[in-house]
């Protein structure tokens, strides 16, 4: 109704509304004037509606904070309203042009809303067939932008939703020996980003429609839970790949999370490469089905790596790899995977010239497969000895 999904004008109740709109406090001739502008007010919303119901609105963005004096108003208006009516003061057919002799107020629902117009039979609705967007809901104002606005903030979203999954599914394999807990773990190493993803699904959050310093603390929230979980992903996989007497060792210490892939960049490998250093990948398949796919690294050297698949205490021969220079001077590394396990992971060593088999610090006595990951394959990286 003229873009306004909140009050009648001069009906906002809330706290939050400009001016004093109350009808509480009001002597009898202040209220009655109010309750005609009421009237008007619905009777013009009755000419852009079809049928004999019409959805009156009562709350905006962040009402009710203080709901009793909402509550306390809208009762005396619906009060006031079939006074009027009783009274004779009101002439409803004459102010709704003899569409209706009287009108009802009461508190609903959009779903008994929506019941009494299908019961409304003698009604004959559009078909749309067309797309709903873009939409207006005001002259010039179309809702069109927000699909393409803060792309970086809408990828960091997937990636911590992601993320989130395999960090889920991790620890509840972590679990399953234990005895299941009722309380909200409030303090665990997930809350905070499982905090965080709940916020940024507000349609003003992940739609990009925040006002800058709101979508600022949104992203801020999430890499803060990213960083918690990716320290608590770290001690997983090294009690997954050591075994119980190197897990006390400073082995696969330096378990890194490389989230800025997208930006060719991963600290781990590209500080391994420039020294020498092999370097150990850990590929997950969150999926409940095999898949193959590529996963690319950055490295800072042109040639003298190879990359072997390690399975079953053994190298694989080297894969066929691809490295591409980019602009500032990074190659990326890309290699096919082969088969990964239903939501299970795989290590790959990435071995400057040959590599000693004996000085690869997995232990595959223990389970490979575990229960991670995302939508579309990750890694971690580690530098090796």
């Amino acid at each position: 109704y003229g873009g306004n999904y909140g009050p009648p004008n001069q009906f906002c109740f809330d706290g939050h509304c400009g001016g004093n709109q109350s009808l509480v406090g009001l002597n009898e001739t202040q209220i009655f004037t109010k309750m005609r502008m009421l009237f008007s007010e619905l009777s013009v919303q009755a000419n852009q509606t079809k049928g004999n119901h019409i959805m009156l609105t009562m709350g905006s963005d962040f009402f009710y904070e203080q709901a009793h004096k909402d509550f306390s108003n809208m009762d005396l208006m619906i009060h006031k309203t079939y006074q009027y009516q009783d009274n004779g003061l009101v002439n409803v057919s004459k102010m709704f042009g003899g569409r209706y002799d009287s009108i009802r107020t009461f508190y609903s629902t959009p779903n008994y809303y929506t019941e009494c117009k299908q019961k409304e039979t003698e009604i004959k609705w559009q078909t749309k067939t067309d797309d709903f967007m873009p939409y207006a809901d005001h002259f010039h104002a179309y809702w069109t932008g927000y699909f393409v606005s803060r792309a970086g903030f809408k990828r960091l979203e997937r990636v911590g939703s992601s993320f989130l999954m395999a960090a889920r599914q991790m620890e509840a394999l972590s679990l399953k020996n234990e005895p299941f807990q009722h309380d909200c773990p409030c303090d665990g190493p997930l809350y905070e980003l499982e905090d965080a993803m709940g916020v940024v699904q507000h349609h003003d959050a992940v739609s990009g429609t925040g006002k800058q310093h709101v979508a600022d603390d949104y992203a801020r929230r999430v890499q803060s839970g990213v960083s918690k979980a990716a320290s608590f992903l770290k001690s997983k996989l090294r009690s997954i790949f050591l075994s119980d007497v190197d897990i006390d060792k400073d082995y696969l210490s330096n378990i890194m999370y490389c989230q800025f892939l997208n930006e060719t960049s991963c600290e781990v490998s590209e500080a391994a490469s420039a020294t020498g250093d092999n370097i150990v990948l850990i590929v997950y398949n969150g999926l409940g089905r095999a898949r193959e796919t590529t996963v690319g690294i950055p490295l800072r050297v042109a040639s003298g790596y190879n990359f072997h698949r390690l399975e079953e205490h053994q190298l694989s021969d080297p894969l066929a790899s691809t490295a591409i220079l980019r602009e500032d001077g990074k190659y990326m590394y890309y290699f096919d995977t082969g088969e990964l396990p239903p939501t299970g992971a795989v290590a790959f060593v990435v071995a400057f010239s040959e590599i000693d088999e004996a000085s690869v610090l997995v232990d595959h006595s223990k389970p490979r497969r575990i229960g991670l990951m995302t939508r579309d394959s990750s890694y971690t990286v580690i530098k090796g000895s």
